[in-house]
């Protein structure tokens, strides 16, 4: 009786020991992006120390890189200093027509988000795990993170004829507001399919409207640490 109970004992001892990592979750892979705010705002401006708010947000895609992913008009107008977490920002890709940004940061950087191999379709029911997306971002300027789940209402939408709404987008069933542009859109699995770049009213949305997944995949390569 004696040596089962020893036994039972090491095989205890052995599972508590080996037990599997936690699997990690995004959310410390997404950070707000900060833009200055102009001087003629500021109450007591000093242009040595400039202010800055919460105006984005961003996902980690490369750590070895400090590759970040955002929408291109969070960080498209130069009269505006950027930066993340105290980090000024390198734009890498600012591609207004897509509006999906790269950028660089200099001197921080946090493990990646991977990006999907296929995009989620759109929902029938449900009870379809496929079709349910969430996003994570920054809306209102609030410091603190906020994480909105739902489904995708819709693909390959073309919105208009204007440069910039003539080409596919997706639309999901996700509540949002200012500050969640460039937010990534994630499957089930914590995968990146799409980013955050518009919604339907000026408060809340109860639609957000992002990147389609074939225009995504053309920056996959970003994702490449070699």
């Amino acid at each position: 009786m004696k040596i089962i109970l020893v036994i039972a004992t090491l095989i205890l001892a052995t599972l508590l020991l080996f037990q599997p990592a936690p699997k990690l979750t995004p959310f410390n892979s997404i950070y707000p992006i900060e833009s200055s705010v102009p001087l003629w705002l500021q109450a007591a401006p000093d242009p040595t120390q400039p202010l800055f708010q919460v105006s984005c947000t961003a996902t980690s895609i490369n750590e070895k890189k400090h590759y970040w992913l955002t929408a291109a008009h969070c960080i498209v107008d130069p009269s505006y200093t950027y930066r993340l977490n105290g980090s000024r920002l390198q734009a890498i890709v600012l591609n207004t027509i897509d509006d999906v940004a790269i950028f660089h940061t200099y001197d921080f950087s946090v493990p990646a988000v991977p990006r999907a191999s296929y995009p989620p379709p759109r929902g029938y029911h449900l009870s379809d795990s496929r079709c349910r997306v969430s996003v994570t971002g920054y809306p209102f300027g609030w410091t603190q993170q906020t994480t909105v789940m739902g489904t995708v209402a819709a693909t390959s939408v073309i919105i208009g004829h204007m440069p910039g709404w003539d080409r596919p987008f997706t639309i999901f069933q996700l509540v949002g507001g200012p500050g969640m542009s460039g937010s990534a859109v994630l499957n089930q699995q914590q995968e990146i399919v799409s980013v955050v770049q518009f919604a339907w009213g000026m408060v809340v949305s109860p639609l957000l409207g992002g990147v389609d997944f074939k225009v995504l995949q053309q920056y996959w390569w970003f994702w490449n640490e070699e």
